[in-house]
């Protein structure tokens, strides 16, 4: 089963990923965050396929997962996807957005590119996006939050 991890993903870059989701350091995630993990880096499992995935590799009764078990879960998903995948696009938009790098996009930075780029959005549009995004409330839109937005409708 390792074999076919290192086969088809890059551990680093799971570990990037599985970092920017943990709320303790890298630690842990929410069993239920790592499908959001697994769909920005280019893979678009439905919640069955997560589910099956986690029972498959005896974690279904865990609520966290640390990173040896989100590599185990990872494997039961992966299959094989052109190398520009979409982890590497959202990666990507996230870290240009977030121009401060503070590991989230306030309204302002969300403001400056959206009104300035490419279609520009008007101040309402912005703000309707910024809530949409923002599902803790906060302000800010956190890297999970980003990978949630352009995901979202997978499962409906």
């Amino acid at each position: 089963m390792a074999d076919s991890l290192n086969k088809n993903i890059n551990e680093s870059k799971l570990k990037i990923n599985f970092d920017l989701i943990s709320h303790d350091k890298g630690q842990n995630i929410k069993k239920e965050d790592a499908i959001s993990i697994i769909r920005a880096m280019g893979q678009n499992p439905s919640q069955n396929d997560s589910q099956q995935a986690l029972s498959k590799a005896g974690l279904s009764a865990k609520k966290y997962l640390n990173f040896v078990e989100f590599k185990l879960y990872a494997d039961f998903i992966w299959n094989d996807e052109d190398e520009e995948s979409l982890e590497s696009m959202l990666y990507s938009a996230f870290k240009q957005l977030d121009e401060n790098q503070s590991g989230s996009i306030d309204s302002s930075e969300l403001r400056k590119i959206m009104l300035n780029y490419g279609e520009p959005l008007s101040f309402q549009e912005c703000n309707d996006l910024m809530m949409l995004a923002d599902i803790n409330h906060d302000g800010k839109i956190s890297y999970l939050e980003f990978i949630r937005l352009f995901t979202q409708t997978l499962d409906d």
